[in-house]
């Protein structure tokens, strides 16, 4: 039989200690994944909303340039999963100005885009509006004076 003398220090662990130990690891492995998972899913949602700006960046310039605006809605859909709606909206103020001799009416577009794509369940959407002053169809020119 093996008798164990108090008088004599054993180095080592008890294992309470071990238990609590492991228990702290397990919890800031737990605490250190979950930020990485974070990370992870803002950086996603960063490059989705970043395309989107992009995307409605280019359609907004695509519309500009066009030189006969007609109020009306357009949809359609991107390569990549994302879709657009367009609305253009005429304004029908009248645009003066002393400096300009207007011949005819200049008409206020009011231009409004969205891009929609989905992420996870959820639809996510970016919208962004801008004007663009036309002239009047069937109408002369504005002339400086």
């Amino acid at each position: 039989m093996v008798f164990l003398n108090p008088s004599r220090n054993i180095a080592g662990f008890t294992l309470i200690e071990v238990l609590v130990s492991m228990m702290v690891m397990a919890i800031s492995l737990t605490v250190i994944m979950s930020l990485f998972s974070g990370g992870l899913r803002s950086k996603k949602r960063a490059y989705d909303y970043n395309t989107a700006v992009e995307l409605a960046n280019n359609k907004i310039q695509d519309i500009l340039a066009e030189e006969n605006l007609e109020p009306g809605i357009q949809e359609g859909e991107f390569e990549n999963g994302y879709s657009w709606k367009i609305e253009v909206v005429l304004d029908d103020t009248a645009i003066s100005d002393s400096d300009i001799k207007i011949e005819q009416a200049l008409r206020l577009y009011i231009i409004n885009l969205k891009i929609v794509w989905e992420q996870g369940e959820k639809e996510k959407e970016y919208s962004i509006s801008t004007m663009q002053v036309g002239e009047k169809q069937g109408l002369g020119r504005v002339h400086s004076s």
